[in-house]
Parts: structure tokens; sequence; C-alpha cells
């Protein structure tokens, strides 16, 4: 279908005293841009002085097709838009703002769905939100919207609507009284819809309206009540009375008492296209880019990527601080933290050097179990999500050409791939502790991977003399014991100097002063600290190389010994890379640096969005996620997905407060490391089972916190 005279196409735009000069050229821009050629734009200057005139005059001069009508003073939007109703020569009528923009097809598309729908009067379209920042969320309005979604709200985006321009100058246009202030729109779709008028919104995302975060400043008490005004005539017209009818009337003035702050966040919320971004509105430049695409992808930009940035560029200011020159980012975990690291390195060119160190709980506590061999069979014999025989054998260290003669020697009357329970744990601890050949195997088996962790420990610069620390996850700070062990031949357990995502408690005899947790430590934070799921955590940031086994002399150096089967794929591996990368260039591109930060805000944003991912996950982020496997062992033993599928009273054997309470450990094949998702799975009283599990946690911590200050004090 070809265009035509009688298709022209008059767009109204009424512009007053525009904030900036490059949003209102964008904004006439994208309407140059537009597929369909047959337009007028017919902008009116509502009596703007000043320099926002001569942006006005110079945006109309963009086009001959802009034909530009200056008011003498300010008379308001709806006067503005009748005077270019009234100048307007299209068929049709298309609404813009001066600070939006409008996709190319737009025009086009709305045309001809009004050419072949002789029975809608306008048209409207979803929209896209956007700040400075780009696109922050988006409305869908409902397609044929419903007498119910005129009383509930505007159920069209007036600057996305084309009229019949018929209808429009027909029905008289906008209303001009002094009680329709800021509601314009409103009344008049009320006044269309009450007179049999019909309207639609299509689908696609043809249109961006500019919402800012200041915008709640435009809520006033008497824009609610004009709007209650607009209201009370629309229930009349469409003959609606009752409560029906004062419920719709109170509501703009309800919803005025809403504090503007807590207005602007919830109206964020609902209409951000991802959750989290929400989070990061106090984080300046460290504020994650949009993405569209799958849960993976936008959990990559929304939550790991600044996450793992922040978190580096906390680090890389403490090392200057404490006068660290070099860090070690210790296998698997610091695998991201490390790439990132060297980018934002290179980029703020600082003198700090960063190495990737492979090594494991596995690969540094076995070297360490000859030293004090009670504490080594505390550190194998700790609860996990499955432990059995096989599995502590393994924690152990010891060859498997051993295990059946100590089995034998045992007589404990579990199989080897039984599950164990809490008490059962213990009587395989006190067993292993009684038996000498288990001690000695221990020892034996210790010392022969002594000799070869240090050497690979010193050839990587750790007994050079160097100022050092480590970057890990933390947790318990079990992997800077044992690294302090194995430098000190065990004469030393106060640790290393170590940098941490959060730490949830401390050996005891460590030093906390060599600590350095960046949201949370042992004694603050509880609520972060039982909204966090380091199974979660783990697999997002692990490298996409096996774990670390030990070390072997290869042509003159020593190499870490890698498991074959790393747990994560290349695919993910590549979009979490690719992610880190572009928020650390992000960051570092602009005006900010590692000293400008506000680091104590950005910690408080990445506490906030971790807690609502793994607390607090949706449905679709548990099944996206939740596919994911994982494993809790030192080496990987058994991997299983995050999730899986439980019945209620499975999910309530999995509550903290509820371990304890049977004597039989859960089947793991109905076991999740990451209960909030589990709940979303079940789909039924989905947010009151994560507010169990997180009241549970929280209990759960602050315990862990008492013991581990009565534990300081001793």
């Amino acid at each position: 279908m070809k265009e035509t005279a009688t298709d022209l196409i008059s767009v109204i735009m009424g512009v007053y005293a525009p904030k900036e000069r490059t949003i209102l050229f964008a904004a006439i821009a994208s309407l140059c841009a537009s597929s369909w050629t047959n337009w007028e734009l017919v902008l009116v200057d509502d009596g703007t002085e000043g320099e926002g005139r001569r942006w006005i005059e110079e945006a109309a001069k963009m086009d001959a097709r802009i034909r530009l009508f200056r008011h003498p003073h300010n008379q308001g939007l709806a006067a503005a838009l009748n005077t270019a109703i009234a100048h307007s020569r299209g068929s049709w009528i298309a609404r813009m703002d001066g600070d939006d923009r409008t996709h190319p097809y737009r025009l086009e598309v709305m045309v001809r769905y009004l050419q072949t729908h002789p029975f809608v009067d306008w048209v409207g379209c979803a929209c896209d939100l956007i700040d400075a920042q780009g696109v922050w969320g988006g409305i869908r309005p409902p397609f044929e919207p419903s007498i119910e979604d005129y009383l509930s709200h505007s159920p069209f985006i007036h600057p996305s609507v084309m009229f019949r321009g018929e209808v429009l100058r027909q029905t008289g246009g906008y209303a001009q009284r002094a009680g329709h202030y800021r509601c314009e729109d409103y009344e008049l779709f009320l006044r269309l819809f009450a007179s049999g008028h019909r309207g639609r919104n299509l689908p696609g995302r043809l249109y961006q309206y500019r919402e800012e975060r200041d915008s709640y400043q435009r809520r006033t008490l008497s824009a609610a009540l004009c709007e209650a005004r607009v209201r009370r005539e629309g229930v009349r017209r469409l003959d609606i009375h009752g409560v029906r009818a004062w419920r719709c009337i109170a509501k703009p003035l309800a919803v005025a008492l809403v504090p503007d702050g807590l207005h602007a966040r919830i109206k964020r919320r609902w209409y951000a296209y991802n959750r989290f971004q929400t989070y990061w509105e106090s984080a300046g430049e460290l504020r994650p880019f949009h993405v569209s695409g799958d849960a993976l992808t936008q959990c990559a930009a929304h939550v790991v990527a600044p996450v793992v940035t922040a978190y580096v560029a906390w680090v890389l200011r403490q090392a200057l601080h404490h006068g660290h020159t070099r860090l070690y980012f210790c296998a698997r975990d610091g695998w991201l933290p490390y790439h990132c690291a060297c980018l934002l390195i290179k980029r703020w060119q600082m003198p700090v050097e960063c190495r990737y160190l492979y090594v494991s709980r596995a690969a540094l506590r076995q070297p360490c179990y000859h030293m004090d061999v009670d504490r080594a069979l505390e550190w194998i014999c700790r609860d996990a999500m499955q432990v059995t025989l096989a599995v502590l054998l393994v924690r152990s260290g010891i060859p498997r050409s051993k295990w059946q003669t100590l089995i034998t020697e045992l007589a404990l009357p579990y199989g080897m791939e039984e599950p164990l329970s809490r008490a059962q744990l213990r009587t395989v601890r006190r067993a292993f502790s009684r038996c000498v050949s288990v001690r000695e195997e221990l020892r034996r088996a210790s010392l022969a991977r002594y000799a070869q962790t240090k050497a690979y420990l010193r050839q990587e610069g750790l007994m050079d003399g160097a100022d050092w620390a480590i970057v890990d996850s933390g947790w318990n700070g079990s992997l800077a014991l044992a690294l302090s062990l194995v430098l000190s031949d065990g004469t030393d357990e106060r640790g290393v100097h170590g940098y941490y995502l959060g730490l949830f408690d401390l050996p005891h005899g460590a030093d906390p002063s060599l600590a350095h947790p960046y949201l949370f430590s042992p004694k603050d934070h509880l609520l972060s600290k039982s909204g966090f799921c380091v199974a979660l955590w783990e697999v997002l940031c692990s490298a996409p190389h096996g774990m670390t086994l030990g070390y072997q002399k290869v042509q003159g150096r020593m190499e870490p010994i890698l498991e074959k089967k790393g747990n994560r794929e290349g695919a993910w591996m590549a979009v979490m890379r690719q992610a880190t990368e572009v928020q650390a260039m992000q960051i570092s591109a602009g005006q900010a640096t590692f000293l400008s930060l506000d680091h104590e805000a950005i910690a408080a944003c990445a506490r906030r969005t971790l807690c609502s991912l793994m607390s607090f996950p949706t449905r679709r982020e548990s099944e996206a996620l939740g596919a994911l496997v994982f494993c809790d062992e030192i080496v990987t033993h058994h991997l299983r997905p995050l999730v899986v599928p439980a019945t209620r009273s499975q999910l309530r054997r999995q509550l903290p407060l509820s371990r304890g309470l049977y004597h039989s450990p859960l089947p793991p094949a109905v076991q999740s490391a990451w209960f909030g998702a589990a709940a979303a799975q079940r789909g039924k009283a989905v947010r009151l089972w994560q507010l169990r599990w997180l009241f549970q946690r929280l209990i759960w911590m602050t315990l862990m916190y008492w013991r581990w200050k009565h534990a300081s004090k001793q």
C-alpha cells in the first residue's frame, strides 16, 4: 500500500522550556528517521523564553516538514495541543513529546493498523522507559482496554497514541479547564470511551517514553485533586455508582499520601525490565548496563558483573591502602575477579601486580593433615549435603588402594555410599580418631603432598618477601589458614592477609586484622549473610577449568593437577567473562576511579541485589540458574543441579532449624543447595516458604554471631 496525499500524518508536539538541547534534537531526529515519509510536525512553543526558545527555533529548522507556532505566554499542554490540532492538515493525528523518541516504523505500523481496522478510532503501543542512562524499563498497556482498565488508570501512554483526525476534531480536542491540570489525556480518553469510541494498544515497543528518577517531584496534591475530579466526571459519564465509583475517585488521593521516594522506588521496580537494576540506582557509574535476553544473560549483566567489578575496585583500593603490591587471586572463585582486576589495573595504571593462584581446599588442606591430625579429622568429617564414607576418604587424600583395608579395620556398620546423618558422622569421626592405621595413612599421604605444594607456592613468589595478599570468596577463612600453615611449616595459625567477598566465620586462632571482608563479616550484616547462597555464587563465578587436586613437576616447573571435568559450560563462562569485562570497561572509561567510588554505598547495592536473587528468585530465574550443576565437596565427587523438585514435607526438612530434628538425612536426590529457588519452582506459597527460610537462617546466623563473639573474647 503506497502513501497518498490523504495519508498525511500530523504529529503534534507541545514544548515548554526544554531542559536540554540534545534531548529535544534527539526526539525530532527520531521522527525524521521514520519509514513513513508523508508526515508533518506541528510544533507549538508554549511561551518559552531565553535559551530554550532559541533551541526550539533551531529544532524547527531540522526538516522542511516541521511547522512552528508560538504562544505569547505559557497556557499549558492542553492549549498547546489544541493549537497544534487546529493547524494540523493530516487525516491522522499522532502525539509525541519533545523529550521522547519514536521508533522508525511507529507511524507506518499505526496508520496501517487504523486503515485495516475501521472500528478502531485511536491506537497506542507498548513503550520503553528511558532516562539519562538509557532504557531501564517498559510499559505494556492492555491490548483492548475494558471499562475496568479505564477506572484503574489511563490505559494508554498518551504521547504514543495516533488518532483518526476527524474523531479528535469532532470531539473538541483536549479540555482546557483548570481542574484538568496534568490529566488532560486521561479526561480525553474517558470522554471518548463514554461516547462510544474505542482504542487499542499494539504490543510492539514503538515508542521510548522518558521517565527520569526525579519525575516523582512533579507529584503534588493539587494534581491528585485534579485527577480525582476527572475521575468523578468519568464515572458519571459511564453511569457508575456506589463503592465502585468512590474507589475509582479516591485512588489518586490515596496514592498522593505515599511518600515520594517510596512511590518512585515502587514504580521503578514495577516497570523495570530487570528488577536488579533498581538496586543499583545509588551506585553511580557502576550502574549495570541494560541487556535483554534469557535469565542467565540478565543475571550475568545485572548481578554478577557489577558485584564482581565493585568487589575488585574495592580490593584494589584496599591493597594500595595496606601497601600490598601483589595480589593472588585464588582458583576457582577468583577467576572472574582476576580478569576484571587485570583490566582495571591496566586502564587505571595502578602499581599492583595480579597473579592467578591454582589452589583449592583439597590442594591446601591435605598437605597440612600431618601437622595436626585432630584438626585434620575436624576438616574431613564436617557435615555437607551428601556425606558418605567414600566422600570422607576422598577428603582425606588417602590412596584408594588403602580404602578397603581401612574400612575392614574400622568395622563401621555403614556402606561406602550410604548417606550419613550428623550423629553417624560424629561416630565415624571418633572411629577415625581411635584407628592408628587411619592416622598413619593420613600422615603419610599428607607428607607426600606437602613438599610439592610448598614448591609450587615458592615458585609462584609467595616466599620471596614481597608484600602480597590473597583474594578469595572467603566464607570461613579455612583456605587462608591452610595456606598459612603450609608456608610456616605449621607454626603460624593466624592466617595470611586476604580480601574476601564475605566471611561468615574465622578459624579459631585466626587474626581478624588480616581478614578484610567486603559484603559482610562475622560481626555485621546478619540479614545479608542469612540470605546469601554460597553454592549459587560459586557456580556463577567458578572458573572454566577443573578443580586443583595437587601439583606435579613438568619440565622443571611445578604445574597444577586439574580435574578433567569442570562444572562450567563454555557458553555460560563466555557470557560471564564478557559481561564482567564490559562492566569493568564502563566504569574505567568514565570519570570514576577506585578512589572516587563510594564503596560503602555500592556494597549496600550489591548486598540488596544478591539477597533479592538468592532469597527471592522468580520462577524464571530459578529454572534457568537452578539447572546449573555444583558440588559442595573439596573435590568434585558428586555433581548435581542447584535445584531439584521437592514436596512440601521435603522443603520443610531443608529449613535450617529443621535439619537436626530428623534422625535420617534427607535423600540427596531431593536436596537443593538453593532453597529460595526450590520454593519458587514449587509454585505454591512461594513467598511464605522463602520468608520462612530467611527468618530461620537469620536465627541461625545470630547464634553463629554470639558463638563467634564469645570465642573472640576468649
